[in-house]
């Protein structure tokens, strides 16, 4: 699971730093140069997608997503700890879903042949590496449900 975690992250990082330079790209050539970057903002837009899912991976592992702790700060331990399994459960049935139907929304846009409006680039390349990005995501969060919020990472990464 370190590795899959780890693969992640760095995906969501190299590709966050792709969209990056693509969007400085364009933006520079279209101010320097009076030429707009062909599909540059669409390629950008596209690529933000598979970076925001891969980051997934590691924010939904380490619990650094967005919660709301009004209730669960005035519990008892047994308390906090059905919140706990209640909210990874419902994350987990979510994310899971949404990786579901990920995979069928890569079929559909292969089939249907969409993409850019000037270089004509496929679209359903961005979108299965969005998929695998959900895809991983649910594994970890099954992984961390099935072993009780207790996943070991090592020495570097600490313990989620």
């Amino acid at each position: 699971m370190h590795r899959l975690v780890l693969f992640a992250e760095r995906a969501g990082g190299v590709l966050l730093f792709l969209v990056m330079c693509l969007v400085t790209a364009s933006a520079a050539s279209r101010y320097a140069f009076a030429r707009p970057m062909l599909d540059g903002d669409d390629l950008a837009r596209l690529l933000l997608l598979p970076a925001i899912l891969f980051g997934l991976v590691g924010a939904c592992l380490h619990g650094e997503h967005i919660q709301v702790d009004l209730l669960w700060e005035r519990l008892g331990p047994v308390g906090r700890r059905r919140i706990d399994v209640g909210a990874r459960a419902v994350t987990l049935l979510i994310v899971g879903a949404m990786a579901i139907a990920s995979i069928g929304r890569v079929f559909d846009i292969y089939s249907g042949r969409q993409g850019t409006f000037e270089l004509r680039m496929p679209f359903w390349p961005f979108f299965a590496a969005a998929s695998v990005g959900l895809c991983c995501a649910a594994l970890v969060l099954a992984i961390h449900a099935f072993r009780g919020g207790k996943v070991r990472l090592g020495a570097t990464s600490g313990e989620a």
